[in-house]
């Protein structure tokens, strides 16, 4: 799962809390990306196996048109993000997101 804009990290977060996964967040700002890794590493919440569920968060600082191509996901958010990206820059945003999806992948 990739999450472009993340913020905070919190969905990212939760997605690998909740339902397990290896949830990727990506942002420009370096203090949210510092603030996620703190909350991940800090959060007494994860219950046993804390480890493990706090090794599938990776936060980045990373503008998302540095996002390496070729690597594919097979959920992509970008939640409250989508409208920085502006109306000129948008279809290849789109088209970028299309192409980082894996075959049978969601883009919400």
């Amino acid at each position: 799962h990739l999450d472009i804009g993340c913020g905070w990290g919190t969905f990212v977060i939760h997605c690998a809390k909740e339902f397990g996964t290896n949830s990727m967040g990506i942002t420009i700002a370096q203090e949210q990306i510092d603030f996620g890794k703190e909350r991940t590493n800090e959060d007494t919440t994860w219950g046993a196996g804390s480890k493990e569920a706090a090794d599938r968060v990776n936060l980045q600082f990373m503008d998302y048109r540095d996002l390496p191509r070729e690597q594919k996901f097979d959920k992509i958010t970008a939640l409250e993000m989508a409208e920085h990206v502006g109306v000129k820059n948008y279809q290849a945003f789109l088209k970028q997101i299309y192409g980082m999806l894996k075959d049978d992948g969601h883009f919400y």
